[in-house]
């Protein structure tokens, strides 16, 4: 060794800090490490922060067309349920006038099944007349033959 035993405990000395100050640089090294990558994890988390806010504000930009659309779509409902109103109102009134016809064709129905039965009547009846005509005939052609042969007696009589 080159130097003298004087100078070794100060050689000990500032190998003993040289050691020290590895150590402690050792340490700050392992806090860096760390502090590097909670920097690291902060910039992803940051990264997502920013996603989200653009996604965020995406969604922001389109609820002013979405609004408007969901208007147009709530406008057009309503012209529909008016329509619809209508329309109801117009088949309330048809069915009323269908019952109202109906009850009219029953009605007449009933009419025509009374002219049926009077005109069945008035057919036996008709008919009654139309034999009793032909009796009323028959006698009548009786008379005429008595008449006939009570002129040809009269007329006998008289010759």
């Amino acid at each position: 060794m080159f130097f003298k035993k004087e100078t070794d405990p100060i050689i000990a000395k500032l190998e003993n800090e040289v050691e020290r100050l590895n150590q402690e640089n050792r340490v700050l090294n392992e806090k860096l490490g760390v502090q590097s990558r909670l920097v690291v994890d902060g910039a992803s988390n940051l990264d997502d922060v920013a996603d989200g806010i653009l996604l965020s504000k995406g969604i922001f930009e389109n609820m002013l067309p979405f609004s408007n659309f969901i208007g147009e779509v709530q406008a057009s409902m309503l012209d529909v349920s008016e329509s619809l109103q209508k329309e109801k109102y117009k088949m309330v009134r048809a069915a009323e006038v269908s019952t109202v016809s109906q009850q009219s064709m029953t009605d007449i129905a009933h009419a025509l099944t009374g002219i049926a039965e009077d005109t069945v009547s008035a057919s036996t009846t008709v008919d009654g007349l139309s034999k009793r005509a032909d009796e009323i005939g028959g006698i009548i052609g009786l008379i005429k033959n008595i008449s006939n042969q009570t002129n040809l007696l009269a007329l006998n009589a008289a010759i």
